[in-house]
C-alpha cells in the first residue's frame, strides 16, 4: 500500500483553498472602502480639533477653517500673524467634498464659532456609495450624521 494523498485529494484541497481564498478577497474588497471612508472622517476631526487647540495657545485672535470642494481639502489659517497654514486632504482617501461653494468657519480664540456651516463628503466604492454630512457648530463641536 502506498503513503501519501492521491491526486483527487490534492486538487480537492486547492479546490477548497482557492474558494476560501475568493470569499475572502471579495470580503475584504467590499470592507475597505467604508474602513477608508471612516478614517477619513476620523482624520478630519482629529485635524480640526488639533487646529482648534494649536490656535487656542498663539496669539491668534481669530482663525479661518476652510474647506475647498473644487481640490477637496481643507485649510486652517490664521487672520493675523503669525501666518500659520495647514492642510488636510480629502482626496487621500479617495473622498469627494460636495458644498455649493467653499465654507469658511471663523473660529475664536476661545474655540467658539462666528458662523457654523456644514458640508457633505462622499466616497464611491464597489457600486456603494458612502456620505456624512459634517456640521461645525456654534460652540466649534463636529457632528458627522
Amino acid at each position: 500500500m502506498r503513503k501519501g494523498f492521491t491526486l483527487i485529494e490534492l486538487m480537492v484541497v486547492v479546490v477548497v483553498i482557492g474558494v476560501i481564498t475568493a470569499l475572502s478577497i471579495y470580503g475584504f474588497t467590499r470592507f475597505l472602502p467604508n474602513y477608508t471612508f471612516q478614517q477619513c472622517l476620523g482624520g478630519f476631526t482629529r485635524f480640526y480639533y488639533r487646529e482648534v487647540h494649536r490656535f487656542m495657545g498663539s496669539d491668534t485672535d481669530q482663525w479661518i477653517f476652510e474647506i475647498d470642494p473644487g481640490r477637496d481639502e481643507c485649510y486652517s489659517d490664521s487672520l493675523n500673524a503669525p501666518v500659520y497654514r495647514d492642510t488636510f486632504r480629502f482626496s487621500d482617501y479617495g473622498v469627494d467634498v460636495q458644498s455649493t461653494g467653499s465654507v469658511f468657519i471663523r473660529v475664536n480664540k476661545d474655540g467658539s464659532v462666528v458662523a457654523p456651516d456644514s458640508f457633505t463628503v462622499v466616497k464611491s466604492a464597489n457600486g456603494k456609495t458612502f456620505s456624512r454630512t459634517i456640521t461645525i457648530n456654534k460652540l466649534g463641536e463636529v457632528s458627522i450624521k
